[in-house]
């Protein structure tokens, strides 16, 4: 589901497209004749100034003084930047929208890969043929897999891994650190009686000898002296038969009371599954999405979830191209702090 913007970030986007169109020059017109343009109040264009200045488009020159405008290289046009999405589906979500602005707001020329990670079943060589016949020079990677990042690593072309499995590869990357949180996550469910507990992932996580949430999550579940298996993280068929018959048999055997969803498409039919069942058992699942989405700032009561900043993810993502379009590209990993939101939730189940 696509976050609906609030009236800051529309008032900021109107703001941006006139930067990017040379509308103002010099200094930013004042805030009261901005809002009488814009049919806002003042305090709106200030919040969404403040944005632009986050982007590098406006510099503060102190309280009561009109914003400078910063100019927008021209010469940075000339780099053409990739996105290779894991799902078509991710092009709507609100940091891949607001990751997309920000790189076009700084000059560059940006364009999402003629097909999706999904779409070319993460084969590594279909992955590069299609980034070297794309205009491109520098590639962002959303999710990508193990072998697909281990391959790109080997490529002269500037790319950076958004999430997926980077670790320990010679590649830059931006992503998050759940080390704590997957932990905090574990200590709360066995806090509360929890013990049988389920991973669900897509195949790429479920073959991935690596993964780091997987080595947490097994290494929690042998400190309670609960021994690991096919029933903790079951392989299934990816269809949406192939989980529906996943979960029928897992509650058939031995119901769980806690399912950790490590990738947000399975969790509408997850939930599905789960509404239409019958029972007590199956009332009282503890459902938790180990990332964020957009579509859960809807729900009510929350569906707990890991959360991370979008702002700082996206800006490290833009340091890395500008340094790119400067000749000085890195190799560095940065990952961004999580934490977990609606752990209340698990209480009252």
């Amino acid at each position: 589901m696509l976050k609906t913007k609030s009236v800051t970030e529309q008032v900021a986007a109107h703001l941006r497209e006139g930067l990017q169109q040379g509308r103002w020059k010099g200094l930013m017109p004042g805030h009261s004749r901005l809002a009488a343009e814009f049919d806002v109040n003042a305090r709106t264009i200030a919040r969404a100034m403040s944005l632009l200045e986050k982007e590098g488009l406006l510099k503060s020159q102190g309280p009561g003084r009109r914003r400078r405008i910063l100019a927008v290289s021209t010469k940075t046009r000339q780099l053409a930047v990739g996105m290779v999405l894991y799902n078509s589906d991710d092009r709507d979500r609100s940091y891949v929208l607001e990751l997309k602005n920000r790189v076009q707001s700084k000059g560059y020329d940006f364009h999402y890969a003629p097909k999706t990670l999904t779409e070319l079943k993460h084969d590594p060589q279909r992955v590069k043929q299609m980034m070297e016949a794309h205009p491109a020079k520098v590639w962002i990677i959303q999710a990508g897999s193990r072998p697909l990042l281990e391959a790109l690593s080997k490529s002269s072309t500037p790319t950076l891994a958004l999430f997926g499995m980077m670790w320990e590869l010679p590649i830059a990357g931006v992503g998050v650190d759940m080390t704590q949180a997957i932990r905090e996550i574990m200590q709360r469910l066995f806090a509360l009686g929890h013990h049988r507990i389920v991973t669900l992932s897509r195949q790429e996580r479920r073959k991935a000898k690596r993964d780091r949430v997987r080595k947490i999550f097994v290494e929690e579940l042998r400190s309670q002296g609960i021994s690991v298996g096919s029933y903790n993280e079951p392989d299934w068929e990816e269809t949406p038969e192939g989980l529906h018959r996943c979960l029928k048999e897992l509650f058939q055997v031995s119901p769980p009371t806690a399912i950790l969803v490590q990738d947000w498409v399975l969790l509408p039919g997850i939930m599905n599954f789960l509404s239409h069942q019958r029972g007590p058992a199956l009332r009282k699942v503890a459902l938790i999405y180990l990332d964020y989405h957009s579509c859960f700032d809807w729900c009510t009561p929350v569906i707990p979830h890991i959360q991370w900043e979008p702002s700082a993810v996206i800006g490290r993502v833009v340091r890395w191209i500008d340094g790119v379009a400067k000749g000085k590209g890195s190799q560095r990993q940065d990952m961004i702090p999580v934490k977990f939101v609606g752990g209340e939730v698990l209480e009252n189940l």
